[in-house]
């Protein structure tokens, strides 16, 4: 009994040394001291922290102690905070929306070629297929139609074809809306027709000249010159075409091209040779009780004439060696007599005098309605009188009054009041030259008959 303190002694010197090596086998991620006081139920001791050893996964003996934790788990890992970047703070959404893209926008129109058909083709067929090649991820459009387009930047298209001539354009769009256009011609021949085209005079003293001969229905036709064009699409296998011819005043010769929607092309030429022809003008009435004149002569075919005057001017272009020219007047209210002078583009000039002597415009009236029903009864008057004539519409129940236009018409609409229902009354139209003429109206209250 004398030993056992001894005994105690070695026994406990031996748990404090081997609870020093345990402690001494601690991992990094083991909790502090502190960490086990506030999760520990038990009374804080003044112990300082513990040392932190090479071994992570070694167990936490100083909880094994208290009997909180079990030596055959392993201690929980402690997650290690995420390390901040102090140089490079975070940027807020609305400073990422202010800071400017790095890539400049697309500004460049894609590519577009067209690699068949060749550009003035024929072909037989209604059908034919278009290709190219365009920028890779670009669309192809033929009008209103799309093409197929590849990866690689082909396409292709099939299109009918109308008789004759083809104008097709294509457009090629980008992504980024950028566009580009390429034009091709193409022919589609009807078979069965072969065209021909015969010039009628090669000399004429007119200034036209006729064209005639064969060709596929639907072939477009156009003459050109230069002193006048002309066009036609042909309807059936003949074709009949008449060119006219400006500006000639003396003997000339020019070329005239012929054109086809199919490709034809074809040269003439055409002389003009007037004939010896003096210029003259004859003025039909002098005294008309209408407000226009007639003029008429002979002159060389392409002889440009005016004719001018206060109240109307005419102009005209001689085809023939004779002509004709009709002149209104305008504003003439009454009596008058005024000067016309006549121009051509040969250099003459003539003189005429006009006298306007219109008939007598007789007096005229009419009530449009019989009776009228409603809260404001009103009736039309109209009719013809002199030019300028006041005409005056009088009742019980209402007046108005006009003035005769320059043509003799006249028009008045009047209101009544104070009218008493289904009992008529007179309505008289008078001019101011002592024209007169009376009417009976008859008012109803509405619904009433």
């Amino acid at each position: 009994m004398k030993h056992r303190p001894i005994v105690i002694l070695a026994v406990s010197f031996a748990v404090v040394l081997a609870a020093g090596v345990a402690l001494a086998q601690v991992g990094t991620f083991a909790p502090s001291f502190t960490e086990l006081v506030e999760g520990s139920d038990s009374v804080a001791l003044d112990v300082p922290p513990l040392p932190q050893a090479q071994d992570p996964e070694a167990p936490d003996l100083t909880e094994a102690a208290s009997g909180k934790v079990d030596l055959k788990e392993d201690p929980p890992v402690k997650e290690e905070p995420k390390k901040k970047v102090l140089d490079q703070p975070e940027k807020s959404a609305e400073e990422a929306k202010e800071e400017p893209a790095d890539e400049p926008a697309d500004t460049t129109p894609p590519r577009l070629t067209i690699t068949s058909p060749t550009n003035g083709a024929h072909f037989g067929e209604k059908t034919l297929k278009y290709t190219g090649m365009t920028e890779p991820g670009a669309r192809v459009f033929a009008g209103e139609w799309e093409a197929d387009v590849f990866e690689s930047g082909e396409w292709h298209i099939v299109l009918v074809l109308s008789a004759g001539k083809n104008v097709t354009t294509f457009t090629a769009k980008d992504p980024a809306g950028n566009r580009t256009k390429a034009t091709v011609t193409a022919y589609l021949d009807v078979s069965g027709k072969e065209f021909t085209a015969q010039q009628k005079y090669g000399t004429n003293s007119d200034p036209w000249e006729k064209f005639t001969g064969m060709a596929a229905p639907g072939t477009v036709i156009e003459l050109i010159s230069m002193h006048g064009k002309a066009k036609m699409v042909t309807e059936g296998p003949e074709w009949y075409l008449k060119i006219h011819f400006e500006g000639l005043s003396e003997a000339t010769s020019f070329p005239i091209v012929l054109e086809t929607s199919t490709g034809r092309r074809m040269e003439f030429t055409f002389t003009y040779q007037p004939k010896a022809v003096e210029f003259s003008a004859q003025q039909k009435y002098v005294t008309n009780v209408e407000p226009w004149e007639k003029f008429t002569g002979t002159a060389v075919p392409g002889t440009v004439i005016e004719l001018g005057s206060a109240y109307g001017n005419a102009r005209l272009v001689t085809e023939g060696y004779e002509w004709y020219m009709k002149l209104h007047f305008e504003g003439l209210t009454g009596p008058a007599s005024f000067p016309i002078v006549l121009h051509t583009s040969t250099g003459k000039e003539m003189n005429f005098t006009f006298t306007y002597d219109p008939k007598p415009i007789e007096f005229s009236a009419t009530q449009k309605y019989e009776s009228c029903s409603g809260p404001e009864p009103y009736n039309k008057y109209y009719g013809t009188a002199t030019p300028g004539t006041t005409i005056a519409v009088a009742s019980d129940h209402g007046s108005a009054s006009t003035v005769a236009a320059s043509n003799g018409e006249w028009l008045v609409q009047v209101f009544f009041t104070g009218t008493t229902d289904g009992e008529p009354f007179v309505v008289t139209v008078n001019d101011s030259e002592g024209h007169e003429k009376t009417f009976s109206f008859v008012t109803y209250e509405s619904g009433s008959t």
